[in-house]
C-alpha cells in the first residue's frame, strides 16, 4: 500500500495520521481473507541519517517511529510481511557527489570546525566487518540494518555490541516478546516470526555508456562498471537463495526479493542513472552475460 511514504519532503504529522487511517481501513477490509496481505514499502529515509553502520546501531527516525511500529505490529498480528526497498548503490552515489571515494557505508561523526564547535557530518567506511560480526556484502549490511532498527523500536541495547555475550537487552514493557519475534534465535520458545520482503533493489548500468558522471568522484565510474553491477546481482541472488547455514542466512530469511527493474525507462525523471536500472534495455534485450541470466533463471524458475 503506497510506496516509501517518508520520502516526501516535509512529511507532516497530518499526512502520517491520514496514511495510518487509510492503512487501518485497508487492513480491516481484507481481514480474514487469505488472498490478501497488506504491507507498506519503506525506504532508507526512515533511518536516522548515517545511523546504519554498524547495523546494530541502526535506528528509525523520530518522525517515522510511531507509524513503523504500527505497521510492524500489524504485520505480526496478521502474518503480513514487512517490506523495505534498499539500494546500496545510493551509498556510492552520495559519497561520489561529495567528491569522496565511493565506499561501503557511512556513519555520523563529529567534525571540529574553525570556530571550535563540533559539527556533525558523514564519515565514509570501507570495511565490512564490525567486531565479531561479518557482513558479506553491502546488501547484507542493509538487510541486517532493517532487522536491528526494528528491534531497537522495543529494546535499547545496553551493550555497545549486541553480539557481546556480556551484553543485556533493556526492553520497554512488553517489548521482549516483540523483540524476539522480529529477530529470534530460532529456538522453540524464541521464534523469529516477522517476515521481511525486499520490495526493490537494483543497480544501474548503461551499455551505451551515457551515464552522466560529471562532477562526481572519478572512482564512481567503477561503481557503474558492468562487472561490478553483475557482481551485485549475483551476490543478491546467491545470498537470498541459500538454505539455512549459508553465509548470513539468519539475516536473509526473506519472504521475497524483487529486482528493480525489468526494463530501462528512457523517460524516467531524476538523475541520469534513474533511467538505467533495467535488467533489459528499452528494446527488451538482456544487458548482462549468460551467467547472470542463468543465475536469475535458476533462482526464480523464470527466464528474464
Amino acid at each position: 500500500m503506497g510506496n516509501e511514504p517518508f520520502d516526501a519532503v516535509g512529511t507532516t504529522k497530518g499526512m502520517i495520521d491520514l496514511f495510518t487511517e487509510v492503512f487501518d481501513k485497508v487492513v480491516l477490509a481484507v481481514k480474514g481473507d487469505s488472498r490478501f496481505r497488506v504491507t507498506v514499502p519503506f525506504s532508507a529515509k526512515i533511518f536516522v541519517k548515517y545511523s546504519t553502520w554498524p547495523p546494530l546501531k541502526a535506528e528509525i527516525k523520530k518522525t517515522a517511529k510511531d507509524f513503523v511500529k504500527h505497521v510492524t505490529e500489524t504485520a505480526l498480528a496478521h502474518e503480513y510481511p514487512f517490506t523495505m526497498n534498499i539500494y546500496p548503490f545510493f551509498n556510492f552515489f552520495e559519497s561520489a557527489k561529495e567528491r569522496k571515494k565511493p565506499c561501503q557505508y557511512r556513519e555520523e561523526e563529529k567534525i571540529p570546525s574553525s570556530s571550535g564547535e563540533e559539527k556533525t557530518g558523514p564519515k565514509l567506511l570501507p570495511n565490512k566487518k564490525y567486531r565479531s560480526k561479518e557482513y558479506y556484502s553491502q546488501f547484507h549490511l542493509q538487510v541486517a540494518s532493517i532487522r536491528y532498527a526494528l528491534k531497537r523500536l522495543y529494546c535499547e541495547y545496553w551493550s555497545a555490541d549486541y553480539e557481546d555475550s556480556s551484553g543485556k537487552d533493556v526492553c520497554a514493557p512488553g517489548g521482549e516478546t516483540l523483540h524476539n519475534k522480529i529477530w529470534g534465535d530460532r529456538t522453540q520458545t524464541n521464534q523469529q516470526e516477522l517476515k521481511l520482503i525486499i520490495g526493490e533493489t537494483g543497480w544501474p548500468w548503461d551499455k551505451d555508456k551515457s551515464l552522466d558522471t560529471a562532477g562526481l568522484h572519478s572512482e564512481f565510474r567503477k561503481a557503474i562498471d558492468k562487472t561490478m553491477v553483475e557482481g551485485f546481482y549475483k551476490t543478491v541472488i546467491k545470498q537470498t537463495s541459500n538454505p539455512p547455514g549459508a553465509e548470513g542466512h539468519r539475516d536473509f530469511d526473506l519472504e521475497g526479493v524483487y529486482l528493480f527493474e525489468a526494463f530501462d525507462e528512457s523517460e524516467k525523471w531524476g538523475e541520469p542513472f534513474e533511467k538505467h536500472f533495467g535488467l533489459m534495455d528499452k528494446d527488451g534485450l538482456f544487458k548482462f552475460g549468460n551467467d547472470l541470466h542463468t543465475a536469475i533463471t535458476d533462482a526464480t524458475g523464470k527466464t528474464p
